[in-house]
């Protein structure tokens, strides 16, 4: 059992990014459109990448150490990491994608998750990012998370925020109303 106890950090770090991978295969039933870019989530996946292997380094060199409460905060924003970004997936349905991709006949969602963000997605991105690094007890980790990830989100949320205004004539209304990454108070949507 100690053993178990000991190795938990990044056991729980390998089946989570397993299951994130996994995720990303899933097939769906969406409609193809004109990709805008995608050079942002190569970046995002190789962040993701560095972050799993610089935190499990990290929990390597500070001799291991099982933190019960980082552990299990970093559970539980990994578990609501997989749980918004599932009900955005399922919200979106036919809209989702991984690139930044406008479609003919698309629809602008402002319902679940879309009600409190604009970019739930990538809210559960930054979730999962600083779980990674909780899981482990990484500190260092957890204090990078923030430098490489925002100038990615930053460029890509501007680049799906251009598409989505010219796609869109009710959007600068729904910008306005709406926070784009992290909700707070004082701002609801029409």
């Amino acid at each position: 059992m100690d053993a178990l106890l000991h190795w938990l950090p990044p056991l729980a770090v390998a089946v989570a990014a397993l299951a994130r991978l996994t995720e990303l295969k899933a097939a769906r039933r969406t409609v193809p459109g004109e990709v805008r870019e995608r050079s942002t989530l190569r970046l995002i996946m190789w962040a993701g990448y560095a972050v799993v292997a610089a935190a499990v380094l990290e929990w390597i060199l500070r001799g291991r150490p099982l933190h019960p409460a980082a552990f299990f905060a970093g559970a539980a924003l990994m578990l609501g990491s997989f749980t918004l970004r599932r009900r955005t997936i399922a919200t979106l349905d036919r809209w989702w994608s991984l690139h930044v991709e406008i479609r003919e006949n698309h629809a602008l969602v402002t319902s679940g998750p879309f009600r409190w963000v604009r970019h739930p997605t990538y809210l559960s991105v930054c979730m999962e990012f600083a779980a990674f690094a909780l899981l482990c007890s990484a500190w260092w980790t957890l204090c990078a998370v923030p430098f490489l990830l925002a100038p990615v989100l930053r460029k890509r949320i501007r680049i799906e925020e251009e598409a989505m205004m010219e796609k869109f004539p009710g959007y600068a209304a729904y910008r306005l109303t709406t926070p784009a990454l992290f909700p707070h108070k004082g701002r609801t949507t029409p």
